[in-house]
């Protein structure tokens, strides 16, 4: 699992927003509510009150941002399921995958992520299985 648990490059984290706008003319159709748009933004917090936006204004720019921010929400998945794991084992007292002789850990985190491209398998059912091993 370690071994799949890269940072993607092109990753951002971020949200995907579409917009529908009013202008300030009085005799546009959006007054009316027939809004202009859609308009899409790449929109990202970076901290207390603090916000990022840009209009994405090419397909490609959506295209890319969307894929970016889907690498994002993968590799989140990744280290919470990791995360998850090693919870467990520092509840049982085990050592973790990364610690120095974890090695029957990494056998299992292996076994367990091939395993998973058999069958869809949840983290804590991962568990069971080392408790049979």
């Amino acid at each position: 699992m370690l071994s799949q648990i890269q940072v993607p490059p092109d990753q951002v984290r971020a949200s995907y927003v579409s917009q529908y706008l009013t202008c300030g003319k009085k005799n546009c159709r959006c007054q009316r509510g027939f809004k202009h748009g859609p308009f899409y933004y790449l929109v990202q917090c970076l901290g207390t009150g603090r916000v990022r936006k840009f209009l994405l204004k090419t397909p490609a720019q959506r295209k890319q941002a969307r894929a970016g921010i889907a690498a994002h929400l993968k590799w989140q998945r990744q280290l919470a399921e990791l995360s998850e794991i090693n919870t467990e084992l520092l509840r049982r007292g085990e050592k973790s995958a990364v610690e120095p002789g974890g090695a029957a850990c990494l056998f299992v985190l292996k076994t367990f992520c091939f395993l998973r491209l058999i069958k869809p398998v949840k983290p804590l059912q991962m568990l069971a299985f080392m408790r049979v091993l």
